[in-house]
């Protein structure tokens, strides 16, 4: 499935029909669930939010003590980030794109 889809599809209908053994973005609720209770050790994180931590680990930058700030809350990119940066002891803020200041 690519999002985004049409607004008359509901997508979470759409999530329960996807098999957790090939969900490679981390959509169904399976691999939701596995991954935010137990992110560190997942399998299954959505690729653009593991792809940002490689990048960070391949450096070798360390974030800790850092200010970061993610401006993004989707469920593949945004939300999955804030999950897999909140191990490595970092100021974490998230703005919401809709809010005046």
């Amino acid at each position: 499935m690519q999002l985004p889809i049409y607004k008359e599809l509901d997508v979470n209908n759409i999530y329960k029909y996807i098999s957790s053994s090939k969900d490679v973005d981390g959509l169904c609720f399976d691999t939701v669930g596995s991954f935010w209770l137990n992110s560190k050790n997942s399998i299954v994180a959505p690729c653009t939010a593991r792809g940002v931590i490689n990048v960070i680990d391949s450096v070798n930058y360390d974030l800790t003590g850092k200010n970061v700030v993610i401006i993004n809350r989707s469920n593949i990119v945004g939300k999955p980030l804030i999950n897999l940066l909140l191990s490595k002891m970092l100021l974490l803020q998230f703005v919401i794109q809709k809010l005046k200041n």
